[in-house]
């Protein structure tokens, strides 16, 4: 999906009203600030790609997203929101990605941003555009409130494996 450049705020924002809704009433409670991890597969997620100038996938564009998160044992525990920013790269290297990741739970929410080496470009939506960030936790609200830490993620496929580390005012 592509948006001329009047179009991307009312598309980001309506689709992101779109997302939060995705998987709300399927969130686990009991959850606690400390080192834990969730996976999402992939079969329950939804991505969409703003073209800022309507230029084909480039610098400035991006992609938004919803996935439903998972426990060890596959049982939903929340969901992740998350806003991807195709930036320059190094002349000769890769291109950068700025992530801002929203993870839902019941107990409360934590917040996280990454900044990635790119393995596709933002208007592929099909499949997920990093191999693997690290990203400090800037927050939490709920059991997570004054969260800090580290979020590691490890994508395989459509697997995300997120990694959190920990600690909570």
């Amino acid at each position: 999906m592509t948006h001329g450049r009047s179009k991307s705020a009312s598309t980001l924002l309506m689709t992101m009203t779109m997302l939060a809704g995705t998987t709300v009433g399927s969130l686990a409670a009991g959850m606690a600030c400390e080192s834990f991890e969730v996976v999402s597969d992939g079969s329950k997620r939804n991505v969409e790609f703003v073209d800022v100038n309507n230029d084909g996938p480039g610098v400035g564009d991006y992609r938004i997203g919803a996935r439903q998160l998972l426990n060890a044992d596959g049982e939903p525990v929340g969901e992740t929101h998350w806003t991807l920013l195709l930036m320059n790269g190094v002349p000769g290297g890769a291109p950068q990605t700025s992530i801002q990741w929203i993870f839902l739970f019941e107990d409360g929410e934590i917040y996280s941003n990454a900044v990635g080496g790119g393995t596709k470009t933002a208007g592929e939506t099909g499949h997920p555009s990093l191999s693997s960030f690290r990203g400090p936790v800037s927050g939490g609200t709920g059991a997570f409130k004054g969260a800090s830490g580290v979020l590691d993620g490890v994508i395989e496929g459509q697997t995300i494996t997120f990694t959190f580390d920990l600690s909570c005012d």
